[in-house]
């Protein structure tokens, strides 16, 4: 499972090699490796972008399922404790759902 962290260090690392090689490709009056190198680096952008996503996604799951399980527990203080008890459970799985799945963000 892959999360944010892992994405944006491999998007550093493509991009690092990237320019690398897109240098030595000049260097070299190499168009093809200078290319290829623009291409690792374009990756490595990618990559870095979706790991940004993923941790704003996972940041948003966590927050809503507080405020929901928030919900439920005032429910619960109300006298109204099997729907808030539901409710605060729905919040829970809200909460945690990006923790299991982040690699299928």
């Amino acid at each position: 499972m892959q999360n944010g962290l892992n994405d944006k260090v491999t998007g550093t690392v493509n991009k690092a090699a990237g320019s690398t090689k897109e240098f030595a490709g000049k260097v070299l009056d190499d168009k093809e490796m200078q290319a290829n190198g623009m291409g690792q680096k374009a990756k490595g952008a990618g990559q870095q972008a979706m790991g940004e996503m993923k941790d704003k996604i996972k940041s948003g799951t966590h927050s809503l399922g507080d405020k929901i399980e928030g919900v439920g527990r005032k429910l619960q203080d109300k006298g109204y404790n099997k729907v808030g008890e539901k409710i605060e459970r729905a919040g829970d799985k809200i909460e945690h759902m990006a923790d299991d799945d982040s690699d299928k963000v």
